[in-house]
């Protein structure tokens, strides 16, 4: 039996899952979550990206990963990557289907379903259940404050965490409280080689691939910030997750449009002074990735203040990290 790989974009808006209905073949008139194959050298985000350009005329955001569908038709084996989807632009023009409604929760029993679309629905269900179908996008979390709750960094980062976990579903990494964040040495270098790679590393490197906004909380030390942050992003840069090639280049599997930087320096180094060299590295590190815009929030000259000015410069990174989440 031949096998069959597919995309399928679960498209949300208003509280209402978009679905289409077949024009042609042994399936006609049944309906489906619209998407279609994945063509060699396509990422299924790409794949899927595609698809909907040339079914619907329109563009789309990829959120988020919801499942992979394994399911016997009588002539092919399907596999089937669900992924909840947002209308960017355009307006759902039927270039090959017959049909398509916006369905609500309880109209997806009201159409006759594909059996692998079937499947799907109770997860649909589940889903809308926990967030009335706001589909929450994914903000993932690096805290490498070393000092946790003594931590001035995290001070700030906090308050804007939680004002983001409103609208964020949040994924956090506390690096000071994981064990195995270590440098790459020959052991782990060959074990990577075979595919033996540490179950937490590959975790972290799927929900970076797949993160919509990602916020890194670490302090300045050293001119840059804690080389557990360094271990992680070295154990978490893993070929077809975070990045492939091209065969000319690298090139950057994530989609996160926005990165935020929060820190704190003790010497008088602003944001941009040559000796400050984690934002430079998080900007290359992010070409690597395909990581959006990076912001950085700071407060500097921390180990010459007094307490007072101390807390008017958390103070004020924590308005200023507010503010920007409002729209962020």
């Amino acid at each position: 039996m031949k096998s069959i790989e597919v995309v399928a974009a679960v498209i949300v808006h208003d509280g209402r899952l978009f679905a289409t209905q077949r024009g042609y073949g042994e399936w006609k008139d049944y309906w489906e979550f619209p998407g279609g194959k994945v063509e060699a050298g396509e990422t299924r985000e790409e794949a899927l990206r595609r698809e909907i350009r040339e079914e619907l005329e329109t563009e789309i955001s990829v959120d988020g990963f919801l499942c992979t569908v394994d399911y016997d038709y009588p002539a092919f084996h399907l596999t089937m990557h669900c992924y909840r989807c947002s209308v960017l632009s355009g307006s759902l023009h039927l270039v090959e289907h017959e049909a398509a409604r916006w369905l609500s929760p309880d109209e997806l029993d009201s159409v006759l379903w594909l059996p692998a679309d079937l499947s799907i629905l109770p997860l649909i269900a589940e889903i809308t259940d926990e967030t009335s179908l706001s589909m929450k996008k994914k903000l993932v979390v690096i805290n490498a404050c070393v000092r946790q709750k003594e931590s001035r960094t995290l001070r700030i980062a906090e308050p804007i965490i939680t004002s983001l976990s409103e609208r964020y579903s949040v994924i956090r990494y506390d690096l000071p409280e994981m064990d195995g964040i270590v440098p790459l040495n020959p052991k782990l270098f060959e074990e990577r080689g075979t595919g033996d790679i540490p179950a937490w590393a590959v975790k972290a490197a799927k929900d970076i691939a797949q993160a919509d906004r990602i916020i890194i909380a670490a302090p300045f030390w050293d001119m840059s910030f804690p080389a557990a942050l360094k271990c992680f992003f070295e154990q978490t840069s893993l070929f077809d997750i975070t990045f492939t090639d091209n065969g000319q280049t690298c090139v950057g599997l994530c989609k996160a449009p926005k990165v935020l930087y929060i820190t704190t320096r003790g010497m008088d180094i602003p944001t941009g002074d040559p000796r400050e060299q984690a934002t430079p590295y998080l900007k290359a590190l992010g070409s690597l990735w395909n990581l959006g815009e990076l912001t950085t929030i700071a407060a500097w000259n921390m180990d010459y203040s007094s307490a007072e000015e101390i807390d008017k410069k958390i103070s004020a990174c924590i308005s200023e990290g507010l503010e920007l989440s409002v729209n962020w």
